[in-house]
């Protein structure tokens, strides 16, 4: 009976702690009212294998941070936290040789608090490989049909890793 007693009392002392610290206005987390400079990196890796031949230019991708984002010695933006993309090129490898390509550019991180965080410079590409020479040599000594042969689609995969960096300076709520 006394350890329940004991309990309600330390229970109902903590509510009362917490329901003044929100009607004061205290920040209830540790990163509100941090502010992330402009020009903070921060490393993201895809989340999903990307091909050159499935992909349109303005698809959505995915990818998370691989290490949380510290701010004067405080953690602003979690390790695998959400970060969204677009596709800004592909193209499906051809005949002839010519390879596929893709381009991929990371735009926005978001913050525990649900803050959205403009993402710069979270470029990266590939390329598939170039069969151009393969294919007109063929074509020009041989046969005809060496133009047949296509390059190979290009490919990323869910290592892929691209360094980003904040476009401006954010306060989390």
């Amino acid at each position: 009976m006394k350890f329940a007693q004991s309990f309600f009392w330390r229970q109902t002392a903590r509510l009362l702690v917490l329901a003044m610290l929100v009607l004061c206005g205290a920040p209830l987390s540790a990163y509100a009212g941090t502010t992330i400079p402009a020009g903070t990196p921060i490393t993201v890796k895809l989340n999903q294998v990307l091909t050159s031949g499935t992909l349109s230019v303005g698809s959505s991708i995915s990818g998370e941070t691989t290490a949380p984002v510290m701010v004067k010695g405080v953690e602003v933006i979690p390790a695998g936290s959400a970060v969204i993309g677009r596709i800004t090129n592909s193209v499906k490898a051809n005949l002839a040789g010519i390879p596929g390509e893709i381009h991929i550019s990371f735009q926005s991180v978001t913050a525990p608090d649900g803050t959205v965080i403009p993402l710069e410079r979270g470029l990266a590409m590939a390329k598939g490989e170039d069969r151009m020479i393969l294919s007109i040599g063929i074509g020009v000594f041989c046969c005809i049909l060496g133009f047949l042969i296509k390059g190979d689609e290009a490919t990323m995969s869910s290592a892929t890793t691209v360094q980003c960096y904040t476009t401006h300076e954010v306060t989390l709520d």
